[in-house]
């Protein structure tokens, strides 16, 4: 928690007792230059780096090594020294023999990895078919999206990663850290396979508030695939999944769900979807929106279907159906409510298949409600002490009355409440006061309303300037400190960058080596209570010849200002996650079994 204000939970005593006795730091940090009128801090200030030029700049891992601390009280500024460490690196272990495949595929000796050890601090390898022993593994450099997440149990915290894999025949992998030094550096990485050696299909993904990761799939052939994932982590490791096919089903390209832990926030087939429940943490129950925006950015949302207890069942038993069970054409000309197809047709749904419809066809319905279409958003990122939520989009094209943005955007959404009028149970009519003035009914106070492009962080027209983003993808906010870090989809040595929403500066925090992307980024706030916050981020590799997908992070940025060892870890984004053994395990509980 922040120094000064009162936590969000109870028991930080045994939290205290915990981290002190159990995750003991053992590396010195320098000398805090902190006093209590300085309040917390405000702002990360950064002096950005060039874009790489150089041949050895190409090919390097390249970062800033300070950060100058604002805080909010006396105003002071205070310089850290902070550095980029490699975590992670796709390779084929310690013997290194490679063989080509074919495409970016290699096999990798079978011998370098084991379901419980990791040597030389590798991974993101995919097992053959049917985890078969004597089938060659094969390296993936396609490091996709990342969660970090500590649990407290028997033995005091304990950190795993989540790691989506976007191969081919995709994966996620877990990684336990230890922490001694006061880095996460890799202990051990556990066994991530289920069924046919594959866990789930998971291409991008984000971190929910209450400390489950969500997957998405990289395809939607049929009714069977492109469900978000959800993905719980426990304290030995192992992992429980289930798809969320009450979510809606498609493209899913970025998502984000709020401080509430009800609602949640997608595109798929680039139509904005909000999701609701009634029950907290519960996504197999949820009431489905899609977005309207009109051409002055503002946002008004029409209801797809509404929440239902059998709706992931009934939507799971369906995986063998098509759209011609769903859907039917009419000779009626097309009026609203209806989905023309790309070859005239005029197609309504079937009476009584409604909700399968809303969660199984979710663009089809969107479209046919009304709601916009924003193409090519890749990333969100959420500020919940400002109210906002931010989408990255790889090319914008006439979105509202805005000039074409080949290099893409940065969209600003304004969070607020989404209201519908209240029905009078006597007359079924729309309620109104004794004034006349309708009564209305906040369906959740965390959806969006408005939306704005931030002009300054990418250019206008065709030309990529050298000086803003390009190509945005990921994007991660420092929570309390007005920053969002935003990463680029551009090859031609991407880079990550910070953007202070206090002052509007921009600064290029680092760079990846010529062939890499930045596939995911998280600000991790006082990740494990001893304040230490870190900026996770992870690369995909588009070629294995010229760089190795990695993981790694900037910083640590200790943090003064933080209690250490408070229980208020991450008091927005469900963190720690207590073990079932703990006092504290309702605290985290899920709302669920898997």
């Amino acid at each position: 928690r922040l120094e000064g204000s009162r936590g969000t939970m109870q028991n930080t005593a045994v939290v205290v007792l915990a981290l002190s006795a159990l995750l003991t730091v053992q590396a010195a940090s320098k000398a805090v230059d902190w006093k209590d009128t300085d309040g917390a801090v405000q702002q990360l200030q950064f002096t950005g780096i060039a874009g790489a030029a150089t041949d050895e700049e190409k090919t390097a891992w390249r970062a800033v090594d300070k950060v100058t601390y604002k805080y909010a009280t006396s105003g002071r500024d205070v310089t850290y020294d902070i550095e980029y460490n490699k975590v992670l690196m796709t390779s084929c272990g310690a013997k290194g023999d490679e063989t080509k495949l074919g495409g970016s595929m290699y096999a990798c000796n079978k011998t370098a990895f084991s379901d419980t050890a990791l040597p030389m601090s590798v991974f993101g390898v995919e097992r053959g078919i049917d985890d078969a022993p004597t089938v060659p593994m094969v390296v993936s450099d396609h490091v996709g999206f990342t969660s970090y997440i500590p649990i407290i149990g028997s033995k005091g915290v304990k950190l795993f990663s989540i790691v989506s894999n976007a191969a081919v025949s995709a994966f996620v992998d877990v990684i336990e850290y230890d922490y001694k030094t006061g880095k996460p550096s890799p202990k051990t990485r556990h066994s991530s396979t289920a069924g046919k050696g594959k866990l789930g299909s998971a291409m991008g993904g984000t971190m929910t508030t209450w400390g489950t990761h969500l997957g998405f799939e990289a395809t939607a052939t049929d009714f069977s695939e492109g469900f978000p994932y959800e993905y719980r982590v426990k304290y030995d490791g192992s992992v429980e999944f289930a798809q969320r096919e009450a979510m809606g089903r498609g493209r899913w390209s970025a998502m984000v769900c709020m401080v509430d832990k009800r609602t949640c926030m997608g595109f798929v087939n680039d139509y904005l979807v909000m999701s609701y429940t009634d029950s907290s943490k519960d996504l197999s129950n949820v009431a489905l929106y899609a977005a309207k925006v009109s051409t002055e950015g503002m946002i008004s949302w029409t209801k797809l279907t509404g929440a239902s207890a059998t709706a992931q069942a009934t939507a799971r038993s369906m995986s063998g159906k098509t759209t011609d069970d769903l859907w039917e054409e009419t000779t009626a000309p097309c009026a609203e409510g209806t989905y023309t197809t790309s070859d005239g047709k005029c197609m309504q749904i079937k009476k009584g298949m409604e909700d399968t419809a809303a969660r199984l066809t979710t663009s089809w319905v969107a479209k046919a409600k009304g709601a916009t279409k924003i193409n090519n958003v890749v990333g969100m990122a959420y500020s919940f002490e400002a109210g906002k939520v931010y989408a990255s989009v790889s090319n914008l094209v006439n979105f509202a009355s805005e000039t074409d943005r080949a290099c893409g955007a940065i969209l600003e959404f304004k969070v607020g409440k989404y209201e519908v009028p209240s029905i009078d149970k006597e007359t079924g009519e729309e309620a109104v006061d004794k004034d006349g003035t309708p009564v209305m009914k906040t369906v959740t106070a965390h959806a969006v309303t408005a939306a704005t492009i931030v002009s300054a962080l990418t250019s206008v027209g065709e030309e990529c300037s050298p000086n803003t983003v390009r190509k945005a993808t990921v994007m991660s906010f420092a929570q309390y400190h007005n920053t969002l870090f935003i990463g680029e989809a551009h090859t031609a040595n991407a880079a990550v960058w910070a953007y202070n929403t206090k002052t509007s500066s921009l600064a290029r925090v680092m760079t990846y080596p010529t062939g890499s992307m930045v596939s995911s980024l998280g600000w991790y706030q006082n990740l494990v209570g001893d304040a230490r916050s870190f900026l996770f981020a992870s690369s995909s590799s588009s070629s294995i010849a010229t760089a190795r997908g990695q993981t790694g992070f900037l910083g640590p940025f200790f943090m003064p200002g933080y209690s250490s060892g408070s229980s208020d870890i991450l008091p927005n984004t469900g963190l720690p996650i207590w073990d079932a053994t703990q006092a504290n395990a309702k605290v985290s509980k899920y709302a669920d079994n898997l």
